[in-house]
């Protein structure tokens, strides 16, 4: 029995060390493949997604859509900031037209009096001349006050018109890259119907068809931003983009749309909810109670709490993107 003793602890510790450095190979491998998941997780989104994204959010200010309190006040921002420059612009210019008019007063006294002369060999000829382009001009005026928005709305079209451009332009530049990451045909083509048709909407300056438009284009989003894996999750992209259509197509009153659209927001949030960390309980609570608010008002058909609850979880919805992106 002595004599075998030592084999025996011969055993013990030929196992031990097996163990050992498997256990070591195990751990090796785990932090291998932390490591990877941690570089995965800081994955950048190209430059060009993210200003696609924003300037979606800046034409859903200007058409005073459904957004949040954090948009809203970048989009007022920005504007302020170039009504600024342009007020300075308009000065310069101001400046310069009254020079140019004190040198133009001496000449155009001069040519008063020939013009006196002139004018009243043609007031016979205007005068027949005048009274057929009253009727093209109060055509032309019934056609100009269907289409009349105000000096407000129209800057707001040609503002958006500007970002319109600037997004067809974007989007030429992304195309690729999104093809290379691995994006499908489907997408692409999709996205690029989705902007087309915005376009031609944007253009018949109607404001609810408009906000429909630019929401299908903003769903696309999620799916491009599920190529890269970053910290914000692209599903709650998605959840912004049905808690906004609820809230369009409540105002149409298709409630039917709206419930289906808030019933799925409110299933994707369910899921991902219990990705979130300790950190993020509170805003997520927020969250919770804020898809419920707007599911009742919604199945009571009241569009006016539907707008007002609307906006307070899309503010609560950019606040979970916010803390995302903080996360580790």
């Amino acid at each position: 029995m002595a004599r075998k003793l030592p084999f025996y602890i011969f055993i013990i510790a030929l196992a031990a060390l097996i163990f050992t450095g498997c256990n070591q190979d195990n751990q090796g491998a785990q932090l291998e493949k932390q490591s990877a998941h941690q570089q995965n997780q800081n994955e950048d989104v190209p430059e060009q997604l993210k200003v696609i994204e924003e300037n979606i959010e800046k034409v859903f200010t200007l058409l005073n859509g459904p957004t949040s309190d954090d948009d809203l006040k970048a989009t007022q921002e920005n504007q302020q900031a170039q009504q600024k420059q342009s007020k300075q612009q308009d000065g310069q210019q101001e400046q310069q037209g009254q020079q140019e008019q004190q040198g133009q007063q001496g000449q155009q006294e001069k040519q008063g009096q020939q013009g006196q002369q002139e004018q009243q060999g043609q007031q016979d000829q205007q005068g027949q001349q005048g009274q057929q382009g009253q009727q093209g001009q109060q055509d032309q005026q019934n056609d100009q006050e269907q289409q009349n928005q105000g000096p407000k709305e129209q800057v707001m079209w040609q503002d958006i018109s500007i970002i319109i451009k600037e997004l067809h332009s974007q989007w030429n530049t992304y195309m690729p890259i999104a093809a290379k990451k691995g994006a499908n045909s489907n997408l692409i083509e999709n996205f690029s119907n989705s902007l087309n048709e915005f376009t031609n909407i944007a253009a018949l300056r109607n404001q609810d068809n408009s906000l429909l438009a630019l929401n299908s284009l903003y769903s696309h989003i999620a799916e491009f931003s599920s190529l890269y894996k970053t910290k914000v999750s692209p599903e709650i992209k998605r959840i912004k983009y049905l808690a906004r259509n609820a809230i369009l197509t409540s105002k149409k009153g298709d409630w039917a749309r709206s419930a289906s659209d808030i019933s799925t927001a409110k299933s994707s949030w369910s899921l991902l909810k219990n990705t979130v960390n300790q950190e993020q309980q509170d805003i997520a609570n927020k969250l919770d109670f804020s898809i419920y608010e707007l599911e009742k008002v919604i199945n009571e058909k009241n569009f006016l709490l539907a707008e007002i609850k609307g906006k307070v979880l899309l503010s609560n919805i950019k606040d979970m993107e916010k803390e995302m992106e903080k996360s580790m």
